[in-house]
């Protein structure tokens, strides 16, 4: 009988915690860019942190084939097409060019980096960060814009979608 009950006792947690909403709760589609200036190169540098299978969806979803190996020549040729498409920056009313540098896997998140030649002006920062969204239509992506000590952040999300843009005043 000892037995028995003990797995009636562990079926019945179980099964509550199985019931319990936070159980079942999907974690939140979010990425992370960021957007700084390297005195030393004298570049703009832009890394994107996406959880890696977001990102994996997405390349497959916009035609990559899902048997691509990752991290691979096209895996990482993708990757770039696909945050390039849909990241754009402006500075000053001019829109940015990016190079592209690579990409890597850290864990769960992938990172994709970007450089541009470091624009004469740097006090008005537009951004309109449009990764993830097609697949994941609850995406929610933040770019913190870094102009020396000062950090300013464009949040992109359901209902606040489009171009948004950050001043550096005293710069």
């Amino acid at each position: 009988m000892t037995g028995f009950r003990a797995l009636a006792i562990g079926l019945a947690a179980g099964l509550a915690l199985a019931a319990a909403p936070s159980a079942w709760a999907h974690r939140i589609h979010s990425a992370l860019t960021e957007v700084r200036p390297n005195e030393n190169t004298g570049e703009l540098e832009i890394a994107h942190r996406v959880f890696f299978h977001d990102l994996e969806v997405a390349l497959i979803e916009s035609g990559m084939d899902d048997d691509t190996p990752p991290l691979g020549e096209i895996w990482l040729a993708a990757a770039e097409t696909y945050a390039r498409d849909r990241f754009d920056i402006g500075v000053a009313g001019a829109t940015l060019q990016l190079d592209y540098v690579g990409a890597e896997v850290d864990g769960q998140f992938a990172w994709i980096y970007f450089v541009a030649p470091m624009p004469d002006e740097y006090d008005r920062v537009s951004i309109d960060n449009r990764l993830l969204i097609e697949a994941f239509p609850d995406q929610a992506n933040m770019t913190n814009v870094i102009c020396g000590d000062v950090v300013r952040t464009i949040l992109q999300i359901p209902g606040r979608r489009g171009t948004g843009t950050v001043d550096f005043p005293d710069r």
